[in-house]
């Protein structure tokens, strides 16, 4: 009703001044339902949807109610496109109002600049063109339809905007229609060029137009051509039932995707490697998956994850600075600090919740560096943010298939120098686990973390690049051992989880992998789960 929408204007016009202008597109599309609307969530369950920041369900239930049609798959690439835009901008003035940005967007409409969106291009289709738009093109195959004397080779009088006087001043009929007869010839040859194997033409004998029926002659176009190439045919050649035609004409079945958001998701998946974080995601909700990771529908930014890239990237700073001179002396508090607060500040700077998340996150870092870089206990790195999806990572299947893989480790640590062994860790800044937990062995846990730490080790092996740089004939890395380091303390108490990954494990997640990108590839993507992990 009016009231609640007024209390969404009132919501969205408060945050307009606190939030970024990506931030506020988020919550807006969030809040009015309008991303639910065009993502089609309405029809396979909300629940799956996030929450809105506030419970005005009523602002959602209006745009359900203004139109019930079923919204095109193009509408949700550009909405898309459209955040995609406002990120660009922010990229270039960080700080922009939507006041200013509302002028730039006029200011586009006046010059006639449009934002680029997704564009999908159907193989399995058919184009529906004029002949002055097809010019260029070419068609495997070509039907030029309604192949009568009145659309192609009449030579009828047009009618005229002139005043009468003027126009029969200077009207030469005779010269006037065989000028138009030419330029309809050119334009016929224009059309018919257009094929490369084979060209049709069709006509239908008559025509009602208001009771009358009318005879229809042929193009006189079409007489031009060598007779002898034209093979003619009539309905009454061939032996067509009138269930044949009831078939024929009878509405399809309505598939699972319409061909445009079947071509998309084919696209990305052509392509697509699988990580980690995909793969639990498809286990969680295949629906969850494909709208993250295939048509990667914007997200509002959450406190807990946007916090831990921050200090992730201080301690990819810490890594890095090691490898170079691992001297831990050398390393200050204040320059992870730094670097923390600057990443957080690009990309939570403006939320309600920013002040908070700053000092909690710093906090963090503080007691991490005096618990091991301040006394000296911290491990060496001999590699940091080693990203996989960079060498073109394949996992091998028996049957001679093959699924590209990508991940990104925190770090390597150096465990036997003769034989190259490391152990992979993994950075979280959530409360510690048991090992239980981990391993997805109580109730509360589904084993995400156990099938990451398993995936790294695959990773491990797969990647032949995965070796020390400055001497690439030695023996390549061997992941002996991965871990959890815990970077929040546990009332005081620094938790590190470390696990030796068998073969089984191994073999065990290959299956698991293999059996969920034969669901992608065949795309299905559910609400509910439908990978069992045994």
């Amino acid at each position: 009703n009016i009231y609640n929408f007024s209390e969404l204007l009132k919501k969205w016009h408060k945050e307009s001044v606190s939030k970024t202008l990506s931030e506020l597109f988020l919550s807006i599309i969030n809040d009015s339902g309008l991303l639910d609307y065009v993502s089609g969530r309405n029809d396979k369950g909300a629940g799956q949807s996030p929450a809105p920041a506030t419970n005005y369900t009523s602002g959602r239930d209006a745009i359900n109610r203004v139109s019930t049609e079923d919204t095109e798959f193009n509408d949700l690439l550009s909405l898309i496109s459209f955040h995609e835009f406002i990120k660009s901008v922010e990229r270039v003035n960080r700080k922009i109002t939507l006041e200013e940005f509302l002028k730039d967007i006029e200011l586009m409409s006046e010059n006639n600049y449009v934002v680029t969106s997704s564009k999908i291009e159907n193989e399995n289709g058919v184009n529906l063109l004029t002949a002055h738009s097809s010019k260029g093109l070419e068609f495997k195959y070509v039907f030029i339809i309604h192949a009568t004397e009145n659309n192609w080779g009449s030579t009828r009088k047009m009618p005229s905007l002139l005043v009468p006087e003027i126009y029969n001043e200077y009207y030469d009929a005779e010269e006037d229609a065989a000028s138009r007869l030419e330029d309809e010839r050119r334009l016929f040859f224009v059309a018919i060029t257009r094929a490369k194997e084979k060209l049709y033409f069709t006509k239908a004998k008559t025509e009602i137009n208001e009771g009358s029926v009318t005879n229809l002659s042929t193009s006189q176009f079409i007489e031009e051509l060598d007779q002898n190439s034209l093979e003619k045919f009539s309905p009454e050649d061939h032996d067509i039932k009138d269930s044949d035609l009831l078939t024929l004409l009878k509405k399809p079945e309505i598939e699972s995707y319409s061909i445009e958001e079947e071509k998309f998701l084919n696209d990305r998946i052509k392509n697509f490697a699988l990580s980690a974080t995909a793969l639990n995601d498809y286990i969680e909700s295949p629906l969850l998956f494909k709208e993250r990771h295939l048509i990667r529908i914007p997200q509002a930014k959450q406190k807990n994850v946007v916090m831990g890239t921050a200090v992730h990237a201080a301690m990819e700073f810490l890594n890095r600075a090691l490898i170079k001179d691992s001297d831990l002396s050398k390393i200050t508090f204040e320059s992870l600090d730094n670097i923390y607060r600057a990443t957080l500040k690009r990309e939570f700077e403006g939320d309600e919740e920013y002040d908070e998340t700053l000092a909690e996150g710093s906090n963090i870092l503080r007691k991490y560096f005096d618990n091991y870089i301040a006394t000296n206990k911290y491990e060496i790195p001999v590699e940091a943010e080693y990203n996989f999806g960079f060498h073109n990572v394949m996992l091998q299947l028996a049957e001679g298939d093959e699924i590209k893989l990508s991940g990104k480790i925190d770090k390597a640590e150096l465990l036997d120098k003769q034989t190259n062994s490391v152990r992979i860790v993994d950075y979280k800044t959530s409360k510690p686990h048991s090992e239980n937990h981990i391993k997805g062995n109580t109730k509360q846990s589904d084993g995400r973390y156990w099938r990451q730490l398993v995936f790294y080790k695959i990773l491990c092996e797969a990647d032949q690049n995965f070796r020390p740089k400055d001497k690439f004939n030695s023996i390549k890395y061997i992941c002996d051992e991965v871990q959890i380091d815990y970077l929040k303390d546990d009332k005081g108490k620094f938790i590190k989880r470390t696990f030796s990954v068998t073969e089984e494990d191994v073999s065990k997640l290959k299956e698991v992998i293999k059996d969920v990108m034969i669901h992608i590839r065949n795309l299905e993507f559910p609400e509910e789960k439908i990978i069992k992990i045994h």
